[in-house]
């Protein structure tokens, strides 16, 4: 057998720029995109600054806040903002503001009480406190998912309280409106 030189192994030969032509592509984002700015996530955006989010390569979404609504009294506040020079607006629990009170429930065991059926928005009110009411009454509209639906008195009666207006957002049996004789 033939001895071997003393020495480190010999290198690989240089890399030429035709191998860069081999190399793999540079990895993409992580699903999802990059992450925000570390000030943005932590601290929001200020009034009129414009932030640019990568959710994949090739699509870039430019977010601008514009303004903050007033506090609701159920604990909202409406967001304004520019997405791609487009303006929008969503409401969203902030939670520095405490709602005035939670909302009460209704008991299933009380016939007194009419409750939410599903989660919505109240888009129309037709009773007020102390109007009279016959079974069938129509009392308020509740929209969710874009599809409304009309709460009717289940009997006849004096309608002691009212406790939503038109443009709350009410939860699944949410107390609206409460029946007295």
């Amino acid at each position: 057998p033939r001895a071997r030189p003393p020495g480190p192994p010999p290198l690989p030969p240089p890399l030429t720029p035709s191998f860069s032509f081999f190399s793999p592509p540079p990895a993409p984002p992580p699903l999802g995109g990059a992450p925000p700015p570390t000030t943005v996530f932590f601290f929001g955006l200020q009034r009129d600054e414009e932030c640019l989010f990568d959710i994949e390569p090739g699509k870039r979404l430019i977010v601008k806040f514009l303004a903050l609504g007033e506090p609701q009294p159920n604990g909202t506040r409406t967001v304004f903002f520019e997405l791609n020079g487009q303006p929008r607006e969503v409401r969203v629990r902030d939670r520095s503001l405490q709602a005035d009170r939670p909302a009460r429930k209704a008991s299933s065991g009380n016939p007194n009480h009419i409750g939410a059926p599903t989660p919505g928005l109240v888009t129309g009110l037709f009773v007020a406190p102390g109007d009279e009411v016959e079974t069938n009454a129509k009392l308020l509209t509740l929209e969710a998912m874009k599809m409304q639906s009309t709460i009717y008195a289940p009997e006849p009666g004096r309608i002691r309280e009212v406790l939503v207006e038109a443009g709350s957002q009410v939860q699944s049996k949410d107390l609206l409106v409460v029946l007295g004789s």
